[in-house]
């Protein structure tokens, strides 16, 4: 065979690519896993600033008092309320958890319900962690978790869960932060939901870790021990800066800081709340009302729009308190 013919024959054989065709075929399981989920993730937008003038010593004076009836014509007749926490949301409405009646309920500023939810709710309550998103404690089928809620169009709406391996008696938001009691130990997670320290612990009763909240700069954490009436608070690496007593803090419940960075505690079984100075070291107030008196007050908020202080009771049978100050 001649070579012109060789070639002849080779390029007959060759196969020549001209070009390449793709096709993409998805994966049906992570079609299956994003039809679940409510959302892609979260946007957190957090401005933490002390407002002009403010003092976080100014001390708070009750100028009235009023009650508040935020029950339902749904809620169960057979429990009481049992509000283990309170925040201000979307700028003007109120937040609060009812471990009695396992439902979170949504008040505008006439403190009337706008929107509620049936939910497994712990005694942990919740916090808030931007303007209009909190994140609540909750125990289903025995497994501890954190729930996120986020307000829309004045309707209350369930989003992500994240699992924790113990208890949640308290949980507290500071800069993509969670900290959260387990009763006895303070830990602190990113907000996937990693275990990032344990920061403190108090093995010596059930609830010497109860509730916490941060300080607005963040370098304190306040924590109440219930069994031992004391606040505690703590560095941000969990040493202990100053602990407190006052005979009118016995068995603390919730701790809330202002806007204005004001610390206040409720003293459940000594019927007041207290206002402790920044540092934690000592009494400034004692915030009551003659009026109507105050029964085991469990959770506490300060509303700046309103400058009203609004107290959550336990076994209480409709009624939040508010007390306006100055």
């Amino acid at each position: 065979m001649s070579k012109m013919q060789e070639s002849e024959e080779f390029l007959k054989q060759t196969t020549v690519v001209i070009g390449h065709s793709f096709s993409f075929e998805h994966n049906t399981d992570i079609e299956q896993y994003l039809s679940e989920q409510v959302g892609l993730g979260k946007i957190l937008q957090e401005t933490q600033s002390l407002p002009l003038h403010a003092d976080p010593n100014h001390v708070f004076t009750v100028l009235q008092a009023n009650q508040y009836d935020v029950s339902l014509p749904s809620d169960s007749q057979q429990k009481t309320q049992y509000i283990t926490s309170i925040c201000i949301i979307d700028n003007d409405k109120i937040i609060l958890t009812d471990n009695g009646l396992k439902r979170v309920k949504l008040l505008d500023q006439h403190y009337k319900v706008i929107s509620h939810l049936d939910m497994h709710l712990s005694e942990g309550g919740m916090c808030q962690i931007s303007t209009n998103e909190v994140v609540l404690a909750l125990i289903e089928w025995s497994t501890h978790m954190l729930h996120f809620i986020c307000v829309n169009n004045g309707q209350l709406v369930k989003g992500n869960k994240l699992k924790l391996q113990h208890k949640c008696s308290g949980i507290a938001y500071h800069s993509g932060n969670l900290f959260v009691n387990s009763r006895t130990a303070l830990k602190q997670y990113n907000m996937s939901g990693e275990l990032l320290k344990s920061l403190f612990e108090d093995t010596t009763g059930s609830a010497t870790v109860f509730k916490c909240a941060v300080s607005l700069p963040g370098d304190r954490i306040y924590v109440t021990n219930h069994i031992h009436s004391k606040l505690l608070t703590l560095a941000t690496d969990g040493t202990i800066i100053s602990s407190f007593t006052d005979p009118e803090l016995r068995n603390p419940y919730g701790v809330h800081v202002t806007t204005a960075g004001q610390v206040l505690v409720c003293g459940c079984s000594s019927a007041s709340i207290l206002q402790v100075d920044k540092e934690g070291k000592k009494k400034l107030a004692t915030l009551k009302s003659k009026k109507y008196g105050m029964f085991e007050p469990v959770s506490v908020c300060y509303d700046s729009k309103t400058n009203s202080v609004i107290v959550g009771q336990q076994h209480s049978t409709k009624n939040i308190l508010v007390l306006k100050v100055k």
